[in-house]
């Protein structure tokens, strides 16, 4: 979907959100074994902000444009300019 969020083990997952059409914005939570995982994304001007949550004990991959990001737990936020 438009946030991403894909279980890839146990703690793990991965996240590529899909910004496109005509939405300004998208949010999803998924509730997994571990806690909340939440992926977001608001469309600006000139960029894009990207929001991710990962639970307790947990970590992703988190694909953002052309570039993978690995993180733990927390919140994490990410600009990616507009071409």
């Amino acid at each position: 979907g438009m946030c991403g969020i894909h279980v890839t083990g146990e703690g793990s997952f991965r996240i590529a959100p899909i910004v496109g059409g005509h939405l300004t914005h998208a949010s999803f939570r998924y509730l997994s074994d571990f806690g909340e995982v939440e992926s977001g994304w608001v469309r600006h001007e000139k960029d894009t902000t990207y929001t991710i949550t990962i639970p307790c004990g947990c970590e992703a991959d988190i694909r953002i444009g052309s570039e993978t990001h690995h993180v733990g737990t927390g919140t994490h936020t990410f600009t990616l300019a507009l071409d």
